[in-house]
């Protein structure tokens, strides 16, 4: 009789105990996936939890970047809630947020590891350079939507993105990758890192090389100068990257060299057109706890960009322009946690800005060039900053964040932006969040000193653009595995910088327009298990200017759903589908809206079948094959520009 209960024991307990262990193991996946979502650092300079935070943040660990196939930066922030990439009539990358977009992405701050990827020539954005970083080397993004200026001072206006790279304990060892696919395109990577009884040394090193598209560009209307035409994107780059760490000190950098196609422009461009673009900087740190309170981190860089480019616009008639850009900064923050419910930040930086050797050139050919009226002056500009803020939990439920920026400017004068916001946790897992923040975005060297331009002038008079933004948002964690988001924002932008006409029929920038955006953002993702996840995102923008006309070439309705399902742990499979909303046009702009369109792109990874250390991934990008287009503007002289069609790309990466 006990043979018989302790048997039905053993056969009952056992598999209680199997599940048991089974569930339990689940919850630790769960528990390790929602980790690697659940800090940031850019939202408040400090190291917190995103659930804690009072700013709307999306964080990208390097695992869904594998999955995801992606080839470039903007592979993986195509994803982002709020976020949107298209393509201008001049060939660069845009990154829209919030409802607003402009040609050069000035609105959007790019950081590497901190330091700031803008410049200050007839741009503000990082996007020329930094639009295809290579993602091999990315440890996760951080994206922080909304009014960033009290914490990292111009043009974290409307959204921050903080690129994170490996650091050489991630690594241990030797990465080499090799990407390649459509459009003749190849790209080959090698990432390394070891530490050395302390002192711990990383590098990596990367080529890319691409014909792009070729896509037929139309004229809007007849224009005698100028004929349709392909487009000429093919893009060479070289990305080297180091970074050594020993006992506090840390020296880190980048240095990228970018070859072009004129693609197009205001006309269509002959065979010798090609724009090269230089950007590097190093920069050298210093962070340690002075006492267990108090720690410091202090960091010294020095930053370079400059671009050299040729047009052909006739056989027989070359155009050169080429201008140099450098930025020396020096900056310390202090943090002090006064108790384990109270930290605060106090900070100060000094910069200077200058830029040189502007180049205009016209002649018969690229070898006999001869100087022509200047288009831009050398000037330079200083700026200081202070900034402090304290995150105080007043309660284990609530949160409150308080903080402000002055920046002075030696051209235009100074700006203060203070940052407020609350983080109440109703109930465990349920919070609500509301800030309210103020950034600015500066006036570029090409909008202020652009001179003698047969068409275009700067003006030294501008004042800043400047935003208000007011966010609530709604987190909830009904269970380990869904978690949901949503916020409403609105913005209040003022002074923004366009070109406007002068009486004699030349524009000049001046700071005229108003807009306000408002929208919703939702996000959701529920996880089968550790790597095996169903996301969605959506979002609802509309933006209008001062008269009441919503922003042209930006959709009020754009959704993302992506799934990754973990077949073992050799073979994964990922698919996402962007589903994006027509724009509308400009007043005056008699075409019709801007379709829009949905794209679907699938990514196969395999790792670690019979030999450990090798890794291999397979992508289709726009899968169905989908005609679609990017909008222009008002101005150009083109029709919308197509897109890329169906696209295959294949990876290999070898660890030692």
């Amino acid at each position: 009789m006990r043979k018989n209960s302790l048997s039905a024991l053993i056969i009952t307990f056992f598999p209680l105990l199997a599940a048991a262990e089974k569930d339990l193991a689940l919850a630790e996946e769960l528990k390790a996936l929602h980790e690697a979502y659940s800090y940031t650092t850019t939202a408040s300079r400090v190291l917190e939890n995103v659930d804690k935070s009072i700013a709307t943040v999306t964080v990208i660990p390097q695992q869904q970047i594998r999955n995801m196939g992606a080839r470039n930066l903007l592979d993986v922030l195509r994803v982002v809630p709020g976020l949107g990439i298209t393509q201008s009539e001049y060939g660069f990358r845009e990154i829209e947020a919030r409802g607003v977009k402009t040609a050069f992405s000035e609105k959007v701050l790019l950081m590497l590891n901190g330091h700031p990827l803008d410049h200050n020539l007839q741009n503000s954005g990082g996007t020329w350079v930094y639009d295809d970083l290579p993602i091999d080397n990315i440890k996760r993004l951080e994206v922080v939507r909304g009014s960033g200026s009290a914490l990292y001072g111009a043009n974290a206006f409307l959204a921050v993105i903080n690129i994170i790279t490996k650091e050489p304990k991630d690594l241990n060892g030797v990465e080499l990758t090799a990407r390649g696919g459509s459009f003749a395109s190849q790209q080959y990577h090698l990432v390394a890192g070891k530490d050395f009884d302390g002192l711990k040394v990383g590098a990596d090193f990367h080529f890319a090389d691409t014909d792009g598209i070729r896509a037929l560009i139309t004229e809007k209307t007849p224009v005698p100068t100028s004929a349709p035409g392909y487009s000429k994107p093919y893009e060479q780059r070289y990305d080297l990257g180091w970074n050594a760490e020993y006992k506090g000190f840390k020296l880190d950098g980048r240095f990228i060299n970018k070859k072009t196609g004129a693609f197009i422009g205001f006309g269509s461009f002959g065979p010798d057109s090609q724009l090269e673009y230089n950007d590097y900087f190093i920069r050298a740190a210093y962070q340690a706890d002075l006492t267990n309170e108090l720690s410091i981190d202090s960091k010294l860089s020095y930053s370079a960009f400059s671009f050299n480019n040729l047009w052909q616009l006739q056989p027989n008639l070359y155009f050169k322009a080429a201008i140099q850009n450098t930025k020396l900064k020096g900056e310390t923050q202090l943090t002090y946690r006064l108790n384990p419910d109270n930290t605060a930040i106090l900070g100060f930086s000094a910069e200077q800005q200058s830029q040189f050797h502007p180049v205009a050139q016209a002649g018969l050919s690229p070898n006999n060039l001869q100087t022509v009226a200047a288009w831009g002056i050398a000037t330079e500009r200083f700026v200081w900053s202070l900034y402090a803020q304290d995150i105080w939990d007043i309660f284990d439920n609530l949160r409150l964040v308080a903080g402000a920026r002055f920046d002075d400017y030696s051209d235009f004068g100074s700006t203060f932006n203070p940052r407020v916001g609350l983080n109440w946790e109703i109930s465990k897992g349920y919070a609500f969040r509301f800030s309210y923040g103020t950034a600015f975005r500066a006036p570029s060297f090409g909008e202020t000193t652009l001179v003698n331009n047969a068409a275009l002038l700067g003006n030294p008079s501008l004042s800043p653009e400047s935003i208000e933004t007011f966010e609530l948002g709604f987190s909830a964690h009904f269970a380990d595995a869904l978690q949901s988001q949503i916020t409403f924002y609105q913005s209040h932008i003022d002074h923004i910088i366009s070109l406007q006409p002068l009486s004699s029929g030349i524009q000049q920038y001046q700071n005229s327009d108003k807009l306000t955006a408002r929208g919703i953002e939702l996000e959701s993702k529920y996880s089968f298990a550790k790597n095996t996840y169903l996301s969605f995102n959506y979002v609802f923008q509309d933006t209008k200017d001062d008269h009441g006309q919503r922003l042209a070439n930006t959709p009020q309705h754009r959704a993302n759903v992506m799934a990754n399902l973990e077949l073992s742990d050799h073979v994964n499979f990922y698919i996402d589908t962007l589903l994006k909303g027509s724009t509308s046009r400009s007043v005056g702009d008699t075409r019709k809206n801007t379709a829009g369109y949905g794209l679907i792109n699938t990514a196969l990874t395999v790792a670690d079948i019979g030999i450990k250390g090798w890794e291999a991934s397979f992508s289709i990008f726009n899968l169905l094959n989908k005609d679609y287009s990017s909008p222009t503007s008002i101005s150009s002289l083109y029709n919308d520009m197509p897109q890329a069609g169906r696209a295959f790309f294949g990876a290999v990466k070898v660890r030692f």
